[in-house]
């Protein structure tokens, strides 16, 4: 009998230290999560942490932002390693590669100066803008393309969240979309309180794993356009509507009071949609919101085959789940 594949879902440390949608809801789907973890490049030693301290002073700062989600890492959901490899290995590379490719244009300029930084100079700068949430793109466009490219390589999959930017408007116009399910979430908990919900709904999160895993199989299998709504998006549906049938039979308890951050409780419900993208989606869809500047507002056309972006080392395209907050409950 053949060992079912584990869901392996990358998100990116933007989510996880805001506790967004795509964060919250990969922590309770997916079997294990990677992220980027910004770490000392000489190494993660007990005397390289302790100069990262000191030479760092946003990297404290951004270790205690996650540190709600300690539970989760003691406990092996999250991890920032998957076979062995680290995602932030690869971050350093991204930006010289990316300075390196004169198909940047405009945004070569500003990867350059980056990749030229000092290694706790380079860790200051990532920590400072994971802890504003992104505003600097010389560090949040490499983050982002480093951990798409990791996750094609090893074929897993990537939490995406709802297009609202220009740029996300415009990878969306990339993405192939091949199907759609509504999940739980719990939108404001602890780490702990997200590990007694997997515990308490183990089988009916199993089969949904199960499911999205036959599922991208099933998808690959039939790429190229030729791929048909098969047995497998029967599945996916009946797992995701025995799931939150589940989790609302068990929400008075699991939604119940404070958490140990003494903050409320809170749920609600996300829809999943599984889509196909190009490896490099990141690097063509900011080049295009760069392109588009004050004429955004336009309507931008499709970021343009022929736009080149800096060699990938990932051969595959990248399976991504993109996770939209809902309004209302489904009917059960």
């Amino acid at each position: 009998m053949d060992v079912p594949q584990p869901l392996v879902i990358a998100v990116t440390p933007y989510h996880l230290a805001t506790r967004e949608p795509p964060a919250l809801c990969a922590l309770l789907l997916a079997d294990r999560v990677v992220t980027l973890m910004p770490t000392p490049e000489s190494g993660g030693d007990r005397s390289s942490f302790d100069t990262a301290v000191r030479r760092s002073p946003r990297f404290i700062r951004f270790m205690d932002r996650i540190r709600w989600s300690v539970p989760l890492w003691n406990a092996g959901v999250i991890s920032g390693e998957w076979q062995s490899e680290s995602l932030s290995a690869g971050l350093r590379d991204v930006c010289v590669r990316a300075a390196d490719d004169d198909s940047m244009l405009a945004m070569k300029r500003m990867f350059e100066a980056v990749s030229r930084e000092q290694e706790f100079e380079f860790l200051d700068h990532v920590c400072a803008d994971l802890l504003k949430g992104g505003p600097d793109p010389s560090v949040s466009i490499p983050i982002a393309a480093c951990i798409d490219e990791f996750a094609a390589r090893h074929g897993v999959h990537v939490a995406r969240a709802a297009a609202s930017s220009v740029a996300q408007r415009a990878e969306s116009m990339l993405h192939r979309r091949r199907r759609s399910f509504v999940a739980p979430i719990l939108t404001q908990a602890s780490g702990k309180r997200v590990l007694e919900l997997r515990d308490r709904l183990r089988d009916e999160l199993g089969a949904v794993r199960r499911a999205i895993v036959r599922e991208s199989a099933a998808m690959s299998d039939g790429a190229g356009g030729g791929y048909e709504a098969g047995a497998e998006e029967g599945e996916l549906s009946d797992a995701a509507r025995l799931l939150s049938a589940g989790f609302e039979r068990a929400r008075r308890d699991l939604v119940r009071g404070d958490d140990d951050s003494d903050h409320r409780v809170m749920d609600g419900y996300v829809s999943v949609s599984i889509v196909d993208a190009p490896a490099d989606a990141v690097f063509r869809s900011s080049m295009h919101a760069l392109r588009s500047g004050s004429i955004s507002s336009r309507g931008g056309a499709m970021p343009s085959a022929g736009v080149r972006a800096p060699a990938s080392r990932a051969a595959n395209g990248l399976r991504a789940l993109v996770i939209k907050s809902l309004n209302m409950r489904p009917s059960m």
